[in-house]
C-alpha cells in the first residue's frame, strides 16, 4: 500500500514538472502544498488530514512553494529527526477516529520533497474530539474541497451520514434476512460485548480446530490457575468437523431474485441437493437474467441434465424457463453491454481518488466504461474505496468487457465489488440500473462457469 501511494505521487509530480522546476498541477481535493514541515504547525496539518479522511484521502506535500508551485525541497536532517509517534499521538488526542497516515520522501528534479498521505476513512465522519485553542475546535468536522480545507457543508455532511446509515441499515437487513431464512427458533445470537449467547434450544457447533484450544467449565465451577481459554458451559456443545458443519444446511425456502444473486456473489458452499433447489428456483423468477451456471456446477450436473431438471418445472414464467434452458445448453448467451473499449491510451490507476478523478475527466459513458475496464483488469479492489462516487451502471457495463482470464485472476476482488454494490444499493436501484446489474452478474456467471463460452 505505502509503495503504491509513493509511486502514484511520484508519477503525478514528474508528469506535471516544467522546465523551470515548477509544477503545473494545482492544489486540489487530494493535494496540498507546504513550503516546509514544522511540528509546531501540527494542528493545521491535522485539520487537513481530517478533511482528506472525510473525502477521498490525499497528500500534504512539503518542499513545494504553495503560491507558484516551485519545488524547493525539504531539510532531510530536520525531518529525519521528527518522530512520527508525536504526530500519531496528537491525532489520537484530538481526533476521533484517528485517521491512518503514511509518509515518505520523493526525489524530483534534484530536490527531496516529503509527504504525509492520509487514507480515506472507513468510518466517517472523522471529527475533532478536543479543541487545542488554535486550529482545532471541538466537535468540528472538516472536509476537503477543491483546493481548500473547511468546515463540512450540509450536502457533504448529509452524504457522509447517509452512507453511514446505509451501512448500518444493510447490516441489519442482512442479519434479519439470515434469521428469516433459518427461522427464529434455529438461530442463536452471540453478544460480543457481554459474551452471552441467546437462542431457543439452539445447538452450537464449534470447529474442531477451535475445540482443541478451549477448555470448558460447568456453571458454578471456575479455576483461575491454569489461565487457559475457557467457556462457561450453559448448554450442550458438540465438536463438529467441517463436513458436519456443512451438512447442517437447511433446504432453503422462499428463494427470490436477491437470494440467488447473494448466494452467487458470496460463493457459498452448497450441497448438491441444495444447489439444485437454487437452480430450479432461478427458473421460477420474473427474469431469466440471473446466475445459473454456478448452481449447475455445485449440483454436479451436466448441461443436459440441468436443462432436463429445469424443463420439469411447471407454472408461471414459462417463457423465462425456456430462455434459461437455452442459456444452459449454450443456445442463448448474455451479451456484452456497450461498444468495445479502447484500453491502450489509459494510465495505470493505483488509488481510489485517482479513479474518481479519471471518471470526472472521462465523464461520457464510453470513456467511463474504458476507465473502469482498465481498473477491473488491473486492480478491482480500488473501486471499493470509492464505491459511492462511481456510476454503478458503468461498472456493470465495464465488467462485461473483461476477458475470462482477468475475471478469474481478479475473481475475489470483483466479487467483493459487486457484493458491496448489491448490499448497499440493489434495493434502491431503479428498474434500468437493477436490470444492468443482473445482466453483469449473469455475464460473470456465464464466463466463469461454462466451457462453451470460454
Amino acid at each position: 500500500m505505502s509503495d503504491l501511494i509513493r509511486r502514484r505521487l511520484a508519477t503525478l509530480l514528474q508528469a506535471e514538472l516544467t522546465e523551470d522546476n515548477t509544477l503545473k498541477c494545482k492544489e486540489s481535493s487530494t493535494l496540498e502544498f507546504k513550503e516546509s514541515f514544522n511540528l509546531g504547525h501540527a494542528s493545521k496539518y491535522i485539520r487537513t488530514m481530517i478533511a482528506f479522511a472525510n473525502n477521498q484521502g490525499g497528500y500534504i506535500v512539503f518542499g513545494v512553494e504553495p503560491d507558484f508551485h516551485q519545488i524547493i525541497g525539504v531539510n532531510r536532517k530536520k525531518i529525519t529527526a521528527f518522530d512520527p509517534e508525536r504526530l500519531t499521538s496528537k491525532l489520537k488526542d484530538y481526533v476521533e477516529p484517528a485517521p491512518i497516515w503514511h509518509s515518505d520522501y520523493i526525489d524530483i528534479s534534484g530536490a527531496s520533497v516529503w509527504y504525509i498521505y492520509t487514507e480515506k476513512a472507513d468510518e466517517k465522519p472523522v471529527m475533532v474530539k478536543k479543541g487545542d485553542g488554535s486550529s482545532l475546535r471541538m466537535g468540528e468536522i472538516y472536509f476537503r474541497y477543491e483546493g481548500q480545507t473547511s468546515v463540512v457543508q450540509y450536502s457533504e455532511l448529509r452524504q457522509i451520514i447517509d452512507e453511514r446509515l446505509d451501512r448500518e441499515r444493510n447490516a441489519w437487513k442482512q442479519l434479519i434476512q439470515r434469521i428469516s431464512n433459518a427461522g427464529p427458533t434455529n438461530v442463536g445470537i452471540l453478544d460480543t460485548i457481554s459474551g452471552k449467547l441467546y437462542g431457543d434450544n439452539v445447538t452450537y457447533l464449534i470447529d474442531e480446530s477451535l475445540v482443541k484450544q478451549l477448555k470448558f467449565i460447568q456453571k458454578g465451577r471456575f479455576s483461575e490457575i491454569e489461565g487457559e481459554p475457557t467457556l462457561r458451559l450453559v448448554g450442550n456443545v458438540f465438536e463438529a468437523t467441517r463436513t458436519e458443519l456443512i451438512s447442517q444446511q437447511k433446504v432453503p425456502e422462499g428463494i427470490h431474485v436477491s437470494n440467488l444473486i447473494e448466494v452467487f456473489l458470496e460463493e457459498k458452499e452448497l450441497e448438491k441437493h441444495v444447489a439444485r433447489i437454487y437452480l430450479k428456483e432461478s427458473a421460477c423468477q420474473n427474469t431469466h437474467v440471473l446466475p445459473v451456471h454456478y448452481f449447475i456446477k455445485k449440483s454436479d450436473l451436466s448441461a443436459n441434465e440441468a436443462a432436463s431438471l429445469v424443463g420439469e418445472i411447471t407454472g408461471s414464467f414459462k417463457e423465462n424457463r425456456n430462455k434459461i434452458i437455452k442459456r444452459i445448453i449454450g443456445n442463448k448467451m448474455i451479451e456484452k453491454i456497450g461498444s468495445k473499449p479502447r484500453l491502450d491510451h489509459l494510465p495505470v490507476i493505483d488509488e481510489s481518488f485517482d479513479l474518481v478523478r479519471q471518471l470526472r475527466e472521462n465523464a461520457r459513458p464510453q470513456e467511463a466504461r474504458e476507465v473502469l475496464v482498465a481498473v477491473l483488469k488491473q486492480n478491482p479492489s480500488i473501486i471499493m474505496g470509492s464505491i459511492s462516487s462511481v456510476p454503478i451502471v458503468r461498472i456493470c457495463e465495464a465488467v462485461t468487457h473483461v476477458e475470462v482470464g482477468d475475471l478469474r485472476r481478479n475473481q475475489t476482488e470483483i466479487f467483493s465489488v459487486f457484493l458491496k454494490i448489491f448490499e448497499s444499493q440493489y434495493d434502491r436501484m431503479n428498474g434500468y440500473d437493477s436490470s444492468r446489474f443482473r445482466q453483469a452478474v449473469a455475464y460473470i456467471d456465464q464466463k466463469l462457469y461454462t466451457e462453451h463460452d470460454n
